[in-house]
């Protein structure tokens, strides 16, 4: 959209049930059924240049629950697999949405019992299982920063990571 609320030419425009215009990205959003926690003022902020474009002004969002908590009681997905897993020796692992929104919730409670919350940095060093994505979901569901931590990282790099993160709650999931 224009400054002056105009469409570009082209651009396909539609109206809401709610009578809100949706144009180009926010109809994108909208078609999508992604679910802002705090509805957004626009689309997208060029002020500072377009390089540094700020998307979704002022609207809030939640990874796990965009991704993950919309589906645990969903009739249809909830029963969907969400993970796939398979080891070198081909060993298969799945879980279900729901499934995986136990853990996720499970772990995130342990997380908020050691104090994890809003702005702290987890540091997970776990190999590729599901355990990893869990870990991922549960982080950004209490609001903390992931930082992974690989084996392949020299002491020396773990420990610049961990000195990084002012207040770090480190976990080790095996």
């Amino acid at each position: 959209m224009t400054g002056g609320g105009q469409p570009y030419i082209g651009e396909r425009v539609r109206r809401r049930e709610d009578g809100r215009l949706v144009t180009g990205r926010s109809r994108f959003v909208d078609d999508l059924d992604i679910r802002f926690h705090v509805p957004y003022d626009s689309v997208r902020d060029t002020s500072r240049g377009t390089p540094w474009t700020t998307w979704f002004v002022g609207g809030r969002i939640n990874l796990a629950t965009a991704c993950l908590g919309r589906w645990r009681d969903d009739a249809q997905w909830s029963q969907q697999q969400a993970i796939v897993a398979e080891t070198e020796a081909g060993e298969v692992r799945t879980l279900t949405y729901r499934q995986l929104a136990v853990e996720v919730d499970r772990l995130a409670h342990g997380l908020r019992a050691e104090g994890g919350g809003p702005g702290d940095v987890v540091a997970v060093f776990l190999p590729m299982v599901p355990e990893a994505v869990v870990a991922a979901y549960a982080i950004a569901l209490v609001g903390a920063i992931y930082m992974p931590v690989f084996s392949g990282f020299a002491a020396g790099a773990v420990a610049s990571r961990l000195q990084d993160a002012r207040d770090v709650l480190a976990r080790v999931l095996a």
